[in-house]
């Protein structure tokens, strides 16, 4: 993960629990932790609430907020607004 940015698609309570819903951009790596593709923690409620589909190289997974903070030393908010010009400025 070193070196690589990540997409926080949601935020989800889970008994208690913070569950980041996070995608790879390049979409060949997924994170295996508590909460993996192959985790008993899935029920089909739980499945259906945080919109988890099975695939295995979709590089969509799910991390505790504790495992985030285990793996990642930092995090940049970004803001979309639909319409919204990207000023572009030459580097010298």
């Amino acid at each position: 993960m070193v070196g690589h940015a990540y997409c926080i698609i949601d935020a989800y309570n889970i008994n208690g629990e913070c569950l980041l819903k996070i995608r790879n951009p390049w979409g060949s790596f997924e994170f295996a932790g508590k909460y993996g593709d192959d985790s008993e923690l899935w029920t089909n409620t739980l499945k259906e609430k945080v919109g988890f589909s099975y695939d295995s190289d979709d590089g969509l997974f799910f991390m505790t907020l504790d495992e985030f903070r285990q793996y990642f030393t930092r995090i940049t908010i970004c803001f979309y607004k639909s319409g919204y010009q990207i000023l572009t400025l030459p580097v010298d």
